[in-house]
């Protein structure tokens, strides 16, 4: 699945954001994923994101009051990106791994990246290949709907993600 988003002429805020979601919520073990940055020439305020919400909403999942989101966020000034995992929890947004940022600004070369955000024990766990990034309390959510989104700020040319091979297990 492809998903691009173009924003030339677009007002500076809110973001421009395009995505898809369940159609109905799951008892989620496992969701993984493969996602392409896509050779961006200026991935600079991208974001790739997976989204994880016990609500369902037609528009940007990131209004919502509750849910754990793994996102992949372009750096300025170029072609690098990094991984940010964060969750809300009653309109609270928390950052619980932002890939040493803002410390360290360098971000990771782009490519390839497959993914997963799986329930070990009590514990949210999300991968990238076989390296564990980051790890999270699981919310105490019975059931959530899964939603991959694609964000963009203003005046940009197209610019898309490649996301495939996504493996949903549920419990």
């Amino acid at each position: 699945m492809a998903l691009e988003v173009e924003t030339r002429g677009a007002a500076a805020t809110p973001l421009t954001v395009v995505g898809v979601r369940t159609a109905r919520p799951l008892d989620l073990a496992a969701v993984r994923w493969t996602l392409d940055w896509n050779a961006q020439a200026n991935g600079a305020y991208l974001k790739a994101s997976l989204y994880l919400a016990p609500a369902a909403t037609e528009g940007d999942p990131e209004g919502l009051p509750d849910f754990v989101r793994v996102q992949h966020v372009g750096v300025p000034p170029g072609d690098r990106w990094r991984h940010e995992l964060a969750a809300r929890e009653a309109g609270r947004l928390r950052f619980l791994d932002r890939a040493g940022w803002p410390a360290d600004r360098r971000g990771r070369a782009p490519g390839r990246v497959r993914a997963q955000l799986a329930r070990e024990g009590g514990r949210l766990v999300y991968r990238e290949g076989d390296a564990i990034r980051a790890t999270v309390d699981a919310p105490d959510w019975p059931r959530v709907y899964v939603y991959l989104t694609l964000a963009s700020h203003s005046n940009y040319p197209a610019r898309s993600i490649r996301v495939g091979a996504v493996e949903v297990r549920t419990r």
